[in-house]
């Protein structure tokens, strides 16, 4: 089943605004750095402490700035911090609006709070994030989606729901993960998904955090803050044959996801230009984007005889695939997407005014964020 939201339905074509955004990982330690190393073709791949079942250490794209002894729960809630602390210059002009919420996506692991290993990383996470919040005079309300790499799509869904409704003038959505950590580790050995020299459908894990701050459109012309971008559409979905089932992946649910917000732009004659998702080197993900990609995105009109046809997809399409360079970000791949997206608009490379971010969890969760840059119109 497909639940997606369209906003920017009013008169005055008014969407949630994003008003700043923050990015640490293995090539940058904030949104800027992020996006100059990402299009100079950065790399951030170094060896780890950790062994595969060849006896040779594992590759990953790591924040080399930590401390390689610093893992799990502690190197997550390092992070989280390091990549809210770059989000307090933009939002120092907003202090008097003071209802604010944290929303955190995060990896499935951390779904059970009881869990006597990763539920340590959740209440690590949230004692972080309420911390930082509190510590700024702002009510410390954190709200964790422990959904992997879709986890940010539900959390945009809920943060632009409480925007809309008055009960927060503050969004903060993001998401932090890390597979720095042994036992995680263990568990991708033993499911074959690290990548090395002779298992080549396989990823190369990363890490990092990042975040996009968005605001009711009054509230940041109130403040005079500027907007980077804005989020016109959410989509969510499940695959009925997620990652590790018996069955066949036919992508109906990264296809419903995405066909929520291609009709959206056939109906209202407008072209996606850029796009980012999540694949890497596995299978599964790549079977799965060559099956959704031409169902949403072609220019369609088949059922009827051509009568219907439009084109989806604009001439000069873009396609990027984010793990390529920062590695396999789980929970936060789509936040540093949305951050690379709104410096890209900011700065005019590439030279794309909207951008559809897709991700596939390891389990059911499927999502997608189409985001406009500030200064494209609506048409």
């Amino acid at each position: 089943m497909t639940r997606a939201v369209h906003f920017a339905k009013n008169e005055r074509g008014e969407a949630p605004t994003i008003i700043a955004a923050s990015a640490v990982n293995g090539l940058g330690y904030d949104a800027h750095q992020s996006w100059a190393f990402w299009r100079a073709d950065g790399n951030a791949l170094t060896g780890t402490p950790f062994r595969l079942h060849t006896g040779e250490r594992a590759t990953m794209a790591t924040v080399r700035s930590i401390d390689p002894r610093c893992f799990g729960a502690e190197r997550m809630s390092t992070l989280l911090t390091a990549a809210l602390m770059h989000l307090e210059p933009p939002l120092s002009a907003l202090r008097a609006a003071v209802r604010a919420e944290i929303f955190l996506a995060v990896s499935e692991h951390v779904a059970e709070g009881d869990d006597p290993y990763f539920g340590r990383w959740r209440r690590r996470l949230e004692g972080a994030a309420g911390s930082w919040l509190h510590a700024r005079g702002l009510v410390p309300s954190v709200r964790l989606f422990a959904r992997g790499h879709a986890g940010l799509a539900h959390a945009m869904l809920d943060a632009a729901r409480a925007l809309e409704e008055g009960r927060v003038e503050l969004a903060i959505v993001g998401g932090v993960d890390t597979y720095y950590d042994p036992l995680r580790f263990d568990i991708l050995e033993e499911q074959e998904r690290i990548f090395d020299q002779s298992r080549t459908d396989a990823f190369i894990p990363g890490e990092g955090a990042a975040f996009a701050v968005l605001a009711r459109p009054s509230v940041a012309r109130q403040a005079g803050a500027s907007a980077l971008a804005y989020v016109e559409s959410v989509a969510v979905a499940e695959e009925p044959a997620p990652m590790g089932s018996d069955r066949p992946c036919n992508a109906v649910g990264l296809t419903g996801a995405m066909r929520a917000v291609t009709r959206r732009l056939k109906a209202e004659g407008r072209q996606l230009e850029w796009m980012i998702d999540d694949l890497t080197n596995e299978e599964y993900r790549a079977r799965e984007l060559v099956l959704a990609m031409p169902r949403a995105i072609a220019p369609g009109g088949l059922d009827t005889a051509g009568q219907d046809y439009a084109q989806i997809a604009a001439d000069a399409f873009r396609g990027d695939h984010l793990p390529e360079c920062f590695g396999d970000l789980g929970a936060a791949t789509m936040p540093t997407a949305l951050a690379l997206a709104t410096q890209a608009f900011l700065r005019g490379d590439p030279a794309a005014r909207n951008c559809l971010v897709t991700a596939s969890s390891t389990g059911p969760d499927r999502g997608v964020i189409f985001v406009r840059s500030a200064g494209e119109g609506r048409r």
